[in-house]
């Protein structure tokens, strides 16, 4: 059966991956979350125009069992994170920064931001070095199932003068020779205040090929002013 909008549609999707793709090289941030806002109706309608093909009782019946676990999953996600009142992990610095006025607590605005400030904190009034002040005081690695890669570690940050947040940890694995056979990176997605140490599970994917040994460092993270203590 002739489809006369296939072309339209499929020109419509072209045109689309190429405007997000050439509008990348005009920005200075990561910018793939944007993408989803142009992309998402767009892809709704080619994912309908290809439902057409499969659309059966069954193919309902199954769509409709995946709706429900995402519904599920969801609501449990909402259930897990009620108490925290907060859609923040950590929000205690969000709030101090807000409340303060001082951005600096949470993180640093963009440079090309309306009122933008500093990119990274001052070192001449606060001095830092996150290579030396953020300390791996434990680590450990196990093998789960399907070659998957767990690690747990225990962080501490030393510095009594300056918080840190979003830690760029490396995950080197050697053979036996001490040769790398693969090197992994990840950010620590939290807020690391002045003398905070802080016990966290990892996730570092599957193994690719064999090794005999890993390690894993900090090298490198945000400098941020620490937050007042909340009030209880």
């Amino acid at each position: 059966m002739p489809r006369p909008q296939w072309g339209v549609l499929r020109r419509l999707v072209a045109g689309s991956v190429l405007l997000v793709y050439a509008s990348y090289w005009f920005v200075l941030e990561p910018p793939q979350a944007h993408a989803f806002y142009v992309l998402a109706p767009i892809a709704l309608v080619f994912a309908a125009f290809w439902w057409s093909f499969v659309d059966s009782p069954r193919s309902r019946r199954v769509a409709g069992g995946v709706l429900a676990l995402n519904v599920c999953f969801h609501a449990g996600l909402a259930w897990a994170q009620a108490p925290e009142l907060s859609l923040y992990k950590n929000r205690a610095p969000v709030a101090a920064a807000v409340r303060l006025k001082q951005p600096e607590m949470f993180a640093h605005r963009r440079g090309f931001a309306i009122d933008g400030g500093p990119s990274a904190l001052d070192r001449s009034e606060r001095p830092y070095d996150a290579h030396r002040d953020i300390e791996v005081v434990r680590s450990s690695y196990r093998a789960g199932p399907a070659h998957s890669l767990h690690w747990t570690i225990t962080v501490r940050n030393r510095s009594r003068i300056v918080a840190f947040r979003d830690l760029l940890y490396i995950t080197t694995y050697v053979d036996g020779r001490n040769q790398v056979v693969d090197e992994r990176h990840e950010r620590l997605k939290d807020i690391f205040e002045p003398g905070a140490s802080r016990t966290i599970d990892l996730n570092d994917g599957f193994a690719d090929q064999p090794f005999a040994n890993a390690r894993l460092q900090i090298v490198a993270a945000e400098a941020l002013v620490p937050a007042p203590a909340p009030p209880y």
